[in-house]
């Protein structure tokens, strides 16, 4: 990188080091906010680049550094679905920043369907790629989560549920606390399953993969050290999960009564003390009071849910990127909050120190390290490393070139 290069997408970059065991590690961290395309922004100065065109370049001359023997490894938001599926691959248009680094980082990638084989375009032979969203393998929890979070919120217009919705909602809820049911399960069992071709993925093998996931998480590892630790996280994401099966009963429940309250009282003549008058069921304000607690648990399980698949996709890459001796040089792009678990974690659990950020509110790098190793809580991290406005632009003046 030279001394100002001004790259459009990412909130920060930073560039942290370590040591596990006898080898050295780098890592760039590109924290995205996943801003819509139409109000997404770009950095000020007349010559900027976009991270996708970014990246190509810097690959490209890694690739082509006769003097570097080093291999880089690539790590993106992106799952392993979203690999194979070649919908948007020659759409001209322009997407939001993540998409556009997934339309580069399928058209760099190669797989071969008859050997099962993944590698990368000729032109980056000194380039890794690596999807690390395993979220997928929750998709029919996921899609149920989004779809009652929505159907919660449209009460906010109408104030109306009926018994099909509210069974929908339950047989929803239902099948998501089977879901989370078989991660507890998954820590307890043990499994020698393969994994089948990327473009053999079917909803039908999402609990299987699952489980296979969970179980390379639970006990293949290279170092000791790195598989007590996210031994250590794991069991506090299993206690989370075992609180959002709590939680998802409790607002079963609240939902079988606002609704029972609704329709057993609709026909009812009832004195509204907001209008001084008396009319048929509740009124819009004595609905809103009833359903409003229909939100609030809707938001809180959403976000404890959510934040559940999010631990779980960081703990994934974690293992990936700091147990393999192979990795040294990383490279990773992914949503702004994943970063901050990653800079929380390498600091505080393994170590790592960051030696270059583009944005910090702390006075140096020293009192950055220092500010982040006191925290409590990862989610912490976003007064130190993100900009007091939303700026979709980093500069990378300082740091080394070309990733090293």
């Amino acid at each position: 990188m030279n001394n100002s290069v001004k790259i459009n997408g990412p909130i920060n970059v930073i560039r942290m080091i370590g040591k596990i065991g006898s080898t050295s590690k780098v890592l760039y961290l590109f924290g995205d906010i996943h801003t819509d395309v139409n109000t997404q922004q770009e950095c000020d100065s007349i010559f900027n680049v976009d991270i996708n065109q970014y990246l190509a370049t810097t690959f490209y001359n890694i690739s082509n550094d006769s003097s570097d023997k080093k291999i880089y490894d690539f790590f993106l938001e992106i799952s392993p679905s979203e690999l194979v599926n070649e919908q948007d691959m020659n759409n001209s248009y322009k997407f939001k920043y993540i998409h556009q680094v997934y339309k580069f980082f399928r058209k760099i990638f190669r797989y071969n369907k008859s050997k099962n084989k993944v590698s990368v375009h000729d032109m980056f032979n000194k380039i890794r790629l690596h999807y690390i969203d395993i979220r997928q393998y929750f998709s029919q929890s996921n899609r149920i989560m989004f779809n009652t979070f929505d159907t919660i919120f449209l009460l906010e217009n109408n104030r109306y549920l009926s018994k099909d919705i509210v069974d929908e909602i339950i047989r929803g809820l239902t099948i998501v606390k089977t879901d989370l049911k078989l991660i507890i399960d998954a820590y307890h069992v043990s499994t020698s399953s393969q994994v089948q071709k990327l473009n053999e993925l079917t909803t039908r093998d999402y609990n299987k993969y699952m489980i296979y996931f969970f179980q390379k998480l639970i006990n293949f590892y290279n170092h000791k050290n790195i598989s007590e630790r996210i031994k250590k996280q794991i069991k506090i994401i299993l206690d989370e999960i075992a609180k959002i099966i709590k939680e998802i009963d409790i607002f079963i429940d609240l939902l079988i009564n606002v609704n029972d309250d609704l329709l057993n009282n609709y026909n009812k003549l009832i004195y509204h003390e907001h209008r001084n008058n008396y009319n048929y069921g509740y009124d819009i304000f004595e609905k809103m009071e009833k359903t409003k607690p229909l939100f609030l648990n809707i938001v809180k399980l959403f976000d404890n849910y959510m934040e559940v698949g999010m631990k779980l996709m960081d703990l994934y890459f974690m293992r990936r990127y700091l147990d393999k001796s192979y990795i040294t040089n990383g490279i990773v792009y992914g949503g702004a909050d994943h970063i901050c678990n990653y800079v929380y974690s390498l600091i505080k659990d393994y170590d790592f120190e960051i030696t270059n950020s583009s944005y910090m509110s702390a006075k140096n790098i020293n009192e950055l390290n220092k500010n982040i190793n006191k925290l409590k809580n990862y989610m912490d991290v976003r007064q130190y490393i993100f900009p007091n406005i939303l700026r979709q632009c980093s500069d990378l003046e300082g740091f080394p070139s070309n990733f090293q």
